[in-house]
């Protein structure tokens, strides 16, 4: 029998966590299907205003980090002083940590520069309208949503965490900031 896996640090913890033996598991990624953006993107224009357009296509969960792009938002807005005209944040997905990250948010003044978008059907329409994809992920097994991005010619930026620099090379086809670090992602945002 033969055990696939999505990254090597997916295989790595195959071994690591269930003992397997590294000659029964296969490293293969994750593809994309062929998307199609259809003419209903414009209808999202009004809601796509600002200058610069943060994407953050995530299950809203814990081990996703949305809370840290949230403070890194936080950081950005202050450090550049930043109005909702220069920058949103676009977060899409939902889950059980939705109505803490909205909360959070408030909490911290960005009421004006983040919105929530739910669950979407089609990711890649509201991401052809973003200029930038964050994964701020504590723990991520490969980030499919980089693939998404890369095949949109879309900045990236992403936590140094999981399968996530099998993707990515710092500087070279993306951004990567220190896991769990709000700082380390705002100096990113930043750079872009």
């Amino acid at each position: 029998d033969l055990v696939i896996a999505v990254s090597e640090a997916v295989k790595n913890e195959l071994i690591f966590r269930y003992r397997l033996s590294k000659n029964k598991i296969c490293v293969i990624y994750n593809s994309l299907p062929e998307y199609k953006i259809s003419s209903n993107i414009y209808a999202l224009n009004p809601l796509f205003s600002s200058k610069i357009k943060v994407l953050c296509p995530s299950r809203l969960t814990r081990e996703k980090g949305v809370d840290v792009l949230i403070k890194a938002a936080k950081i950005l807005k202050d450090e550049l002083n930043l109005t909702p005209k220069d920058i949103k944040f676009y977060i899409a997905g939902n889950g059980p940590e939705e109505k803490k990250l909205k909360k959070l948010s408030v909490k911290l003044d960005l009421g004006d520069y983040i919105v929530f978008l739910g669950q979407l059907e089609n990711i890649y329409e509201v991401m052809s309208r973003c200029d930038i994809l964050v994964l701020p992920s504590r723990m991520e097994g490969f980030g499919i949503s980089l693939l998404e991005a890369f095949s949109l010619k879309k900045a990236v930026i992403a936590s140094n965490t999981g399968g996530i620099p099998e993707i990515i090379k710092d500087m070279e086809n993306g951004l990567l900031f220190k896991n769990q670090d709000p700082l380390s992602l705002a100096l990113c945002l930043k750079k872009i």
